[in-house]
């Protein structure tokens, strides 16, 4: 039975707002009581983790928010994140919608402590936009440390969710229920109404004030 690597602990929660202009669609932060490895060259590179949420509308997903670290030698290196966004299949992680990487990365310590090792907030702008329509989604994270066997980074849990997150044993190949919700900011704009809607509203207006 395959197992998914985790981190568990007790501390005080660290709360974050978002550093980016624009609008936050989900704000989930972290618990300082969890963490799952998510790093492709790691000391679990074939899993991965994955978080699901739901569009209520038309979204532009331009940037996003996560705090993790790196277990147990709490060394920061170069950061080499690939965001992963996939559509649901049945209350797991479905198909590939979009996959990216950061535009921008600023990476900070938060102070906090968690495992013994220091918890860093990263603050993403994607290198486009990833655009959404109405319905329930999934985002993975993975970073690509090049520890190999001494050390990987971890994604931070939240309890600001709806305990319902999944792994990946297998690269993404096949997906399992995880009983915790990640750590994160997703947000963005909404997409601007069409120049065709925009000219039927129009049209609207001007029989409205024919008839009157």
């Amino acid at each position: 039975m395959k197992k998914c690597t985790f981190l568990g602990a007790v501390a005080c929660a660290a709360v974050g707002l978002s550093a980016h202009a624009g609008i936050d669609f989900v704000t989930q932060t972290p618990d300082a009581v969890n963490g799952y490895f998510a790093d492709s060259t790691g000391s679990s590179p074939a899993q991965r983790i994955a978080d699901n949420f739901v569009s209520q509308a038309s979204w532009n997903i331009e940037y996003m928010s996560f705090w993790g670290g790196y277990f147990p030698n709490n060394t920061p290196v170069t950061d080499a994140f690939t965001i992963e966004f996939r559509a649901d299949n049945g209350g797991l992680p479905g198909a590939v919608v979009h996959t990216t990487t950061p535009a921008s990365l600023v990476r900070t310590a938060t102070g906090i402590v968690i495992f013994g090792v220091d918890e860093y907030r990263y603050d993403v702008v994607l290198a486009a936009p990833v655009s959404l329509g109405a319905g329930t989604f999934w985002v993975s994270v993975t970073n690509s440390t090049n520890f190999g066997s001494s050390s990987s980074w971890f994604w931070e849990t939240s309890s600001a969710g709806g305990n319902q997150g999944s792994w990946s044993p297998d690269s993404g190949g096949t997906w399992n229920g995880l009983p915790n919700d990640l750590s994160m900011i997703l947000g963005g704009s909404v997409p601007a109404p069409g120049a065709l809607a925009l000219l039927g509203a129009a049209g609207l207006v001007a029989r409205r004030r024919r008839r009157a």
